[in-house]
């Protein structure tokens, strides 16, 4: 009898360490979580709104071991200026020290139809900007972020934004520009250089510049576009630079990457008469339209250096 009581508490003490156990891993990992935690929606500083969050790191592979905070520029609260700085960082409590808090992001909207607002500028630590952050913003001459490594440029982040005439950021950083990103920006006058390498994917066969449909539609002012390829893929959707009437210089840097053009990718860019860097690309793909009423409207054709496809 003392046996069998024994074989059948087992179980039972068995199933209570168990339960024990999971519950300090799950503490444990409430503790450090994976992901980072949204720890201020609307948090105010110095007339601007953020979205904090914060991620706890315990891989010394990834950095310091902590907690890192990082924060999306949610607009100004005064809306009637004309002149807005965005800042590299700021400190914040948290868990009771006192924190660095990097700004990394424009969020969505962040500018919306501000019809006042005239030059922005953004500190160190930018690497995107979100969808329509300065949408309508019809009175916006500067964007200055020269020493921001800005890799991605939201859909229609500055349409119509009809007096932008210069847009700032590191070269060799953007690898992404959205829809109709700057569709309308008739006054643009130059871009940072582009590149196929992304910043924050480790997948080699992923790398890629994607410049999105109708992206710098109207850019009548708009001069040179420079890539810098690497053997990665260069994606022009359609009409992304279609009507850009000044546009006498796209250069790809580089050697043994990829080109697809969209249907009127460059339609009616009258001054465009070459591609620099064609002659060392692995493969160029386009459509019949895609460099319509330009002088390269059949001179320039598709072709595939790889044997094996």
């Amino acid at each position: 009898m003392t046996t069998a009581r024994s074989c059948r508490a087992f179980p039972v003490a068995a199933l209570v360490a168990v339960a024990l156990a999971v519950a300090t891993l799950i503490a444990l990992g409430a503790a450090t979580p994976a992901q980072a935690d949204t720890i201020h929606r609307s948090y105010v500083y110095q007339g601007a709104k953020y979205k904090i969050e914060a991620d706890y790191n315990d891989d010394d592979d990834d950095g310091p071991r902590g907690w890192y905070l990082e924060a999306e520029y949610r607009g100004p609260v005064n809306k009637k200026k004309t002149s807005y700085t965005i800042p590299k960082s700021f400190k914040i409590t948290y868990k009771g020290k006192k924190r660095t808090v990097h700004v990394k992001e424009i969020g969505d909207r962040a500018f919306y139809k501000l019809t006042k607002v005239k030059k922005v500028t953004c500190k160190a630590n930018i690497d995107s900007i979100g969808d329509k952050a300065f949408y309508g913003c019809k009175n916006l001459k500067i964007f200055n972020a020269s020493k921001a490594a800005i890799t991605s440029v939201g859909d229609r982040a500055f349409y119509k934004c009809k007096k932008l005439t210069t847009f700032r950021s590191k070269n060799y950083r953007i690898n992404e520009i959205g829809r109709e990103a700057f569709y309308g920006c008739s006054k643009l006058k130059s871009l940072p250089k582009l590149t196929a390498i992304d910043y924050t994917d480790d997948d080699d066969d992923d790398y890629e510049c994607e410049i999105g449909t109708k992206a710098f539609y109207g850019c009548k002012a708009l001069k040179s576009v420079t890539v810098r390829l690497r053997s990665y893929e260069l994606l022009v959707r359609g009409g992304a630079f279609e009507n850009c009437t000044a546009l006498s210089k796209v250069k790809l840097e580089g050697s043994d990457g990829d080109v697809h053009l969209s249907a009127k990718a460059f339609h009616n860019c009258g001054k465009l008469r070459a591609i620099e860097g064609l002659g060392k690309l692995e493969s160029l793909g386009l459509r019949a339209n895609s460099l319509e009423g330009t002088p390269l409207q059949g001179k320039v054709t598709g072709f595939n250096r790889n044997p094996y496809i």
